[in-house]
């Protein structure tokens, strides 16, 4: 994944790329 993807997917998505999927979920969930 590009850099610039990846910042897209965090912008969008509030993806990280260091995360743990229960965190993942509290933060979808918020």
């Amino acid at each position: 994944i590009s850099p610039n993807v990846l910042k897209i997917l965090v912008d969008k998505y509030h993806i990280a790329p260091i995360s743990t999927p229960e965190k993942d979920l509290q933060e979808m969930l918020a």
